[in-house]
């Protein structure tokens, strides 16, 4: 027999029980070695081993015993393989033809058998005729299984998406918890006609922070290139924004700046928003093109690779939504500072007849938004049920709770008004299991890892917003109330007085749930979230239980070993 690569060069050509020449075939014209044996001349029912070493081009070895089982054979003749076994072992992967002969090919680790066929002669007259393709490239044993292999790649998977949730969960659940602190909102009030004038702003501000990130993602086209463009397009950007921030906020203005000066910083701060659109753009690219990097450097840490890559792919996908609330915030608190600015200017039968026009507006605006969420579930396609009517009633609503509160003579306490919607809100999002909710993300963006770190982020936001906001409520009154006494703004009494009581707390609960995360993940892979879930099912699925056993073992050597790393690391850090 010849063992012989894609490209019919021979490896190497052996016979038993003397040389021959090959006369059709790849091996035409080739002399067989000989390794000194006859399997042929054996009895019926013994055995016999052979050896022999090849030399052509690389070092084989040749081994295997041969059972006679067959009666008379004729001397010299080839083995037909087609009543005999053959097991053909290429570094450890057997093809399996018949039984009671093995013959062994063994080479270096890991060589390759893709193409490589193995190709019998008849030694009586050297003619080809039997071919058999070895199986795929395999390595020497003692190796991991494919099976623990795969465990390994689906774990790293794991953990790098329960990361990947928990990072983009806490970056949203943080200034979210501020809302929904009910020490922090109770004495938010505003008169009816700022509450009135925001409520306009605010889809106002949302369409042009959408359009804005469109324009940023065309502007930013010229930076698609390599990491090192990107790198320098980012520092002249954050450069760029910071120059012109330290312009708009200088550390102090000798006189008031006049009307003129104040227009120009405004317009100087969209400037600054349209750049850190763009950077964020970039930031995006950059990750994406960093996580590509690392897959190619470096294949075992792929998973790193992968975490970076997915990471900016959910800031591109965030960036709209991130524009279009801060659009809507931004304008919505410019029309709040317009509403002071009429009511201490404007005399009070006009105040008045503003405010009413203006709360009709706003309440027809209100519902108008709940006609659209109602059409969006039922598809009703009736304008004059979705529009008109839900307009009618906010309109009437608006100006009715406008007279009320101008008869009272009293500003509308909007801080808790916002703390019952932000927390009503956390309690629908928490109630919905991500198991549900990456099924809705895998019909959005297809079955994969990427789905699973949606779901888990939006669980996440809402249940690190309730426990922060929590904590918040808690923490001590003394420094706040000292702050507040200073004369500081909101902002400033957030950072000074809040901040510092929160942060041992917050970093407890954003390792707890990043733990918790870890055990979801290997839930949400059942409805295709990745991970080692995804491998899981499918092994249960095809009934392969050690497989699957072997998963069930990982991911609870897993959760113990995250167990104890948030334990040493709350220790250190809290």
């Amino acid at each position: 027999m010849t063992l012989v690569d894609e490209n019919n060069n021979v490896l190497d050509f052996i016979s038993w029980g003397g040389s021959f020449e090959a006369t059709t075939g790849s091996g035409r014209g080739l002399v067989s070695r000989d390794i000194g044996i006859d399997p042929f001349s054996v009895a019926d029912g013994e055995s016999l081993q052979m050896t022999g070493t090849g030399s052509v081009p690389e070092d084989f070895t040749w081994s295997g015993s041969i059972t006679n089982t067959f009666g008379e054979r004729n001397t010299g003749q080839e083995f037909d393989s087609s009543d005999s076994r053959a097991i053909l072992f290429f570094n450890e992967v057997a093809f399996v033809s018949d039984e009671n002969q093995t013959i062994e090919i063994a080479g270096e680790p890991g060589t390759s058998t893709d193409d490589v066929s193995m190709i019998f002669f008849d030694a009586t007259d050297g003619t080809q005729y039997k071919i058999i393709v070895l199986a795929d490239k395999t390595d020497l044993s003692p190796r991991l299984s494919d099976n623990a292999l795969n465990t390994w790649d689906r774990i790293i998977e794991t953990v790098m998406l329960a990361l990947l949730a928990t990072t983009v969960g806490t970056i949203l659940a943080v200034p979210l918890s501020f809302l929904a602190a009910k020490n922090l909102m109770r004495d938010v009030m505003v008169p009816i006609i700022n509450l009135s004038l925001s409520i306009i702003a605010l889809p106002i501000g949302i369409s042009l922070g959408i359009r804005a990130s469109q324009w940023a993602a065309g502007l930013r086209s010229f930076t698609d290139a390599n990491v090192a463009t990107l790198t320098l397009a980012l520092i002249v950007l954050v450069a760029l924004a910071w120059a012109i921030l330290r312009w708009t906020f200088p550390p102090e203005d000798v006189d008031k700046p006049s009307l003129g000066l104040r227009f120009l910083r405004a317009g100087a701060l969209v400037i600054t928003a349209f750049i850190v659109l763009i950077s964020w753009y970039v930031v995006a690219n950059l990750l994406i093109l960093i996580g590509q990097f690392i897959e190619d450097l470096a294949p075992f840490v792929g998973f790193l690779g992968n975490f970076v890559i997915k990471l900016g792919e959910i800031t591109e996908i965030g960036i709209p939504v991130f524009s279009a609330l801060i659009g809507g915030f931004a304008l919505a608190l410019a029309a709040s500072k317009f509403g002071y600015f009429l009511f201490t200017r404007l005399a009070r039968p006009v105040l008045n007849a503003v405010t009413l026009l203006v709360s009709a507006i706003a309440g027809a605006i209100v519902g108008i938004g709940i006609g659209a969420v109602i059409d969006w579930f039922y598809q009703l396609g009736n304008p004059t049920a979705t529009i008109y009517v839900p307009a009618a009633i906010g309109a009437v609503f608006g100006m009715v709770l406008s007279i009320k509160a101008l008869r009272k003579g009293e500003s509308q306490n909007i801080g808790l008004t916002i703390y019952y919607m932000a927390r009503t809100v956390f309690n629908g999002l928490r109630s919905i299991e991500p198991l549900v909710m990456v099924i809705i993300f895998v019909v959005w963006v297809g079955i994969g890892p990427f789905a699973g770190a949606l779901a888990l982020a939006l669980h996440t936001t809402a249940a690190l917003a309730k426990l922060y906001s929590e904590q918040v409520e808690s923490i001590s009154t003394g420094p706040l109330e000292a702050v507040r006494a200073t004369g500081a703004t909101r902002l400033q009494t957030v950072i000074y007085a809040v901040v510092p009581q929160i942060i041992p707390p917050y970093i407890s609960f954003t390792m707890y749930r990043w733990d918790i995360n870890v055990r979801m993940s290997t839930i949400i892979g059942f409805a295709g979230g990745g991970g080692i879930g995804f491998l899981l099912q499918q092994n249960i699925n095809l009934l392969q239980y050690r497989a699957a056993a072997a998963q069930m073992l990982a991911i609870a050597i897993v959760v113990a070993s995250m167990d104890y790393i948030s334990s040493r690391l709350r220790e250190r850090i809290v």
